[in-house]
């Protein structure tokens, strides 16, 4: 087998047509970061597996790709594109509060990607470093909304969730983490039936019960937030919806409030967000194609604790939905 002829598993030649595409799409969308008043930055391929370790509810350790420098210290191949954001945040651009960085690149995964299959993804995305308020998440929200409108996406829905209303629902009963989490898990399968039937065993009973059954269908239009601010629930559930609220508000009000759906069974794991999540999908696409959220400990990481929130845009998955989209339109 003569292995130069051919490329590994997980990569893939882009031919002109495609290249072109790509690079129109990405400054397409980097033009939207910087008119927002983002910054862009490139961070090195290589970092320190130290950079990622402790992180596996975003990037388990069997998922990076690991070599060894001459000094016989473990580097990867960038696994993610905000760490390294939150690196250079604390670090080279610790005086600048709020901190606005956007970026565009690839990072490399040692497990293949669902749909694409791929090893090696185009990222795009923004971060704001420094804010704490609904503004920063709404204005996160509204830039990835206009990077796929700039991009050529014109139908795609962006589904919001917040984490800290599914933990101040476990808030309100005294069980075990183990069994939070096994709840935590059906919620996130929308195993309908295996949670009423584990609620039932906990003897959950009142408001907290009706809405644990209900969470994994919490899906739909951002009218669903009415109803469950008449719940008796834990303050952590309640400021949740609150802040849900108003970052929808304040969506509505830049005129993208059509695009927006609540999700609140987006229960994944839960301990690197810290408030409100999301994510991006286009119809007939499975897989999404934009995610982000609230993150405030990522940064302390790095020797500065600050809030932080942001979104990545999978360039990949984009770039594939609207050659499918301009393939439909010549037949």
């Amino acid at each position: 087998m003569q292995w130069k002829l051919y490329i590994p598993d997980g990569t893939r030649d882009i031919l002109a047509k495609d290249a072109q595409l790509k690079r129109d799409t990405e400054n397409a969308m980097i033009e939207v970061f910087r008119h927002a008043g983002f910054r862009e930055i490139v961070t090195p391929t290589l970092e320190f597996f130290d950079s990622f370790s402790g992180h596996r509810d975003i990037i388990p350790e069997e998922n990076m790709i690991k070599l060894v420098d001459d000094e016989g210290r473990i580097l990867v191949l960038r696994p993610d594109l905000t760490v390294p954001c939150a690196r250079v945040a604390a670090t080279k651009l610790k005086d600048i509060r709020p901190l606005k960085l956007c970026y565009r690149g690839t990072i490399y995964r040692s497990k293949k990607e669902r749909y694409l299959d791929l090893k090696e993804i185009a990222q795009a995305g923004c971060e704001i470093i420094g804010e704490s308020g609904v503004a920063a998440d709404a204005e996160i929200i509204v830039t990835a909304i206009e990077s796929l409108l700039q991009s050529g996406l014109s139908d795609f829905t962006v589904e919001l969730g917040q984490v800290n209303y599914f933990k101040g629902l476990m808030n309100g009963t005294d069980l075990p983490f183990e069994e939070k989490d096994h709840l935590r898990h059906l919620v996130d399968k929308k195993d309908f039936l295996g949670l009423e039937q584990q609620v039932e065993a906990h003897h959950i009973g009142g408001d907290l019960k009706k809405a644990l059954i209900e969470l994994p269908g919490l899906y739909g239009d951002t009218s669903l937030l009415k109803g469950l601010s008449s719940y008796d629930l834990d303050d952590k559930a309640k400021d949740a919806v609150a802040n849900l609220s108003e970052v929808v508000a304040m969506v509505e009000q830049r005129g993208y409030g059509r695009y927006l759906a609540l999700d609140l069974g987006m229960v994944g794991e839960l301990s690197y967000y810290t408030g409100l999540i999301f994510q991006g999908f286009a119809p007939g696409f499975g897989t999404p194609i934009l995610s982000g959220g609230r993150y405030d400990h990522l940064v302390e990481k790095f020797g500065d604790p600050t809030a932080a929130t942001g979104f990545s845009v999978n360039v990949d998955f984009l770039l594939d939905i609207l050659v499918n989209r301009e393939e439909g339109d010549t037949e």
